[in-house]
């Protein structure tokens, strides 16, 4: 609790899903045009930025950085994990390799809550979980960086 109303707190969730079904077209409008490994790495600075918003929510005006994060960031466990998967590894294996990225994803998905609310009930509040989450994201940019040094999905010229 940071001092907003559940109704305001419901208004600025639904424009969070707004923007992140939004993001997704233009995460992948950027994916075309500056590659994946880039537009992940991206991503993963708009996670940062809408993580710091989180723990500055008692803020109004750092709540932007929150929906700028669910607009560029949250999209990437969708748009970017099938165009990684084929471009690190190539057509032959994309079916299997594909379908253990959609299953991490989908643990790291089911177990953040988890592990968040163990963290509020240790604490008294998510301000280390959110720390925790800008980590992460640090250390996914750099694991983007790490990869190939350019490639781009198939078709894409």
């Amino acid at each position: 609790d940071v001092g907003f109303s559940a109704l305001y707190a419901a208004g600025l969730t639904s424009v969070c899903y707004g923007c992140m079904a939004a993001g997704k077209i233009v995460l992948g409008r950027l994916i075309d045009a500056m590659g994946v490994k880039r537009a992940c790495f991206l991503s993963c600075v708009t996670i940062l930025l809408g993580s710091l918003g989180l723990l500055l929510a008692s803020h109004r005006a750092f709540h932007a950085l929150i929906v700028l994060g669910n607009f560029l960031g949250c999209p990437c466990g969708t748009v970017c994990w099938p165009l990684l998967a084929q471009a690190i590894f190539g057509k032959r294996s994309y079916v299997e390799l594909n379908g253990v990225f959609t299953a991490m994803n989908f643990l790291g998905a089911g177990v953040a809550p988890f592990v968040s609310n163990l963290i509020y009930d240790a604490a008294g509040s998510y301000n280390a979980a959110f720390v925790v989450c800008m980590g992460m994201a640090v250390l996914a940019g750099i694991f983007y960086l790490t990869l190939r040094p350019e490639f781009r999905p198939v078709g894409a010229e």
